[in-house]
């Protein structure tokens, strides 16, 4: 049987060990630096996003955490890590090419617009080509007149009527090639810039009208 005393001083000494044992020290808190009580925690019976979003605070926190101990461990070995996947990254630089062809930029490979495209740089070159006829009056006549449209008006006519038969073994268009199939269009007509602009190429106004006075050209 205990006396007294010795109940008081078992009391005391159960005191001292309660006293004495240094309060638990929660892991996240010395991670994060934040306290689990600092934070709104859902309770078990509480809303089920509200719980999930929680978990997954605490999960992030603990990625970025663990991170930071590998860094702070391998300094070194990150840097380098970090040096080599972005120099691996940049290893497709090695096949650039700089692309400025609008047709190869904006037009789908392997459309019918790519394919008559590819012929006709291949046929007619990349480039529009033009032909530039000069007229001279002769004997100091005037251009603007009847007698030089009704010249300029034959001449317009000659270049329409040029005509190239091809076969299909000499192209991939077979047929008669005139002028209105291999002109330049602007929009849906042939790109022609000559003084007949002036009439409109109507040989009615050449041939009744006088130039100057029928279009008031000074």
């Amino acid at each position: 049987m205990n006396s007294p005393n010795s109940r008081t001083t078992h009391d005391s000494m159960a005191s001292l060990q309660v006293g004495g044992v240094s309060p638990r020290i929660d892991r996240k808190e010395t991670i994060t630096g934040l306290r689990t009580s600092d934070r709104p925690i859902a309770s078990p019976s509480g809303n089920v996003v509200s719980r999930s979003f929680t978990k997954a605070l605490d999960n992030v926190e603990l990625g970025f955490a663990r991170f930071g101990r590998l860094v702070a461990h391998w300094p070194w070995a990150t840097i380098f890590l970090s040096l080599f996947l972005c120099f691996a990254c940049m290893i497709g630089l090695l096949q650039y090419q700089e692309e400025t062809r609008p047709e190869e930029l904006w037009v789908p490979r392997g459309t019918i617009a790519q394919r008559d495209n590819e012929y006709v740089e291949s046929t007619w070159g990349p480039e529009p080509r033009f032909n530039v006829f000069y007229a001279v009056p002769a004997g100091g006549e005037d251009l603007i007149s009847r007698a030089s449209f009704q010249k300029l008006y034959d001449l317009h006519q000659k270049v329409l009527a040029i005509n190239v038969t091809a076969q299909a073994a000499q192209d991939r268009f077979p047929g008669n090639w005139d002028y209105e199939r291999a002109c330049l269009r602007a929009g849906c007509c042939c790109y022609t810039v000559t003084p007949l602009d002036l009439v409109d190429y109507n040989k009615t106004i050449i041939d009744v009208s006088d130039i100057r006075d029928e279009r008031k050209i000074v």
